[in-house]
């Protein structure tokens, strides 16, 4: 019992542990990447509105994202982390179609020039170029690596708590039934649970009448023992005298008739004996 308990509640723990890592997983990440999406979006529209009233580009240099700043016909005119000479027109980029019409654009992809995925985010500026900034994923994503990482130890701590709460939740269930099956003859034992007290009822009205049909056993075994001894002391003695030449020829038939009689009542008594063993055993049936 103890063991199947045991299993059945380490079995809910761990379906529990898995599905809440697993929705807690889906959850960060979900709110990671909205997060991700609204962060590029705030820097973006910062450094657009610090280069509307005037600032230098290159003072937002190393600050973890990528500034390029594109001319409407696709020319790059500036970038924080490579020469814009040497990087090709960027008319064709999704950001940068979408920006140039809708006036901002969000876009994922693999980047060439980065060499990763990267968010990125494309505004129109006051002067028509484009302001575009880029962040890998990576970069964006490894706070929540980290706290999947947590979400993981947390899950194996709570599957090992799981296993001991288990085990003792069991040993408090079950302890106080085998203390009632140690005392079940006692009738002042209390029943530790009450879905337990027809079962224990039960059982104790079968142990009961066991007893009663045990003492019943006893005293019609000991009524046979008497019943049968006295006919076959009878039997034996009469037979013991005509064995013995004691008896007088005249007396032996009487002697015979004596042996007859108690012969007869043997064979009711066993008789009796026989058919109370068949009913007996019907009704253990």
């Amino acid at each position: 019992m103890e063991v199947k308990i045991n299993s059945r509640l380490f079995f809910m723990g761990t379906i529990c542990v898995l599905v809440t890592a697993l929705v807690t997983s889906l959850f960060f990440r979900t709110a990671f990447y909205n997060q991700a999406e609204e962060n590029i979006r705030s820097i973006t529209e910062t450094v657009a509105e610090a280069y509307n009233n005037g600032a230098d580009l290159s003072a937002f240099s190393g600050k973890g994202y990528r500034l390029t700043l594109i001319a409407a016909n696709g020319t790059i005119l500036y970038d924080t982390d490579v020469p814009s000479e040497t990087m090709d027109d960027h008319s064709t980029r999704e950001e940068v179609i979408e920006a140039l019409s809708d006036g901002s654009a969000l876009s994922t992809r693999h980047s060439s020039t980065m060499g990763a995925d990267t968010y990125y985010c494309a505004v129109r500026l006051s002067d028509g170029n484009i302001l575009r900034t880029a962040q890998e994923v990576k970069t964006v994503w490894h706070l929540y690596n980290t706290t999947l990482y947590i979400v993981f130890i947390a899950a194996i701590v709570a599957l090992l708590l799981s296993i001991i709460f288990s085990v003792m939740l069991t040993k408090q269930l079950v302890d106080p039934i085998n203390q009632l099956g140690a005392h079940l003859d006692d009738p002042a034992s209390k029943v530790p649970y009450p879905e337990l007290e027809p079962f224990v009822a039960s059982l104790r009205e079968y142990q009961r009448r066991e007893r009663q049909h045990e003492r019943q056993r006893q005293e019609f075994t000991a009524n046979v023992s008497h019943e049968l001894k006295t006919p076959l002391t009878t039997i034996h003695g009469y037979a013991q005298i005509i064995d013995s030449g004691i008896a007088k020829p005249e007396d032996i038939d009487g002697f015979v008739k004596k042996i007859e009689k108690e012969s007869s009542r043997l064979i009711v008594l066993i008789n009796d004996i026989i058919e109370l063993s068949h009913l007996d055993e019907d009704s253990g049936d």
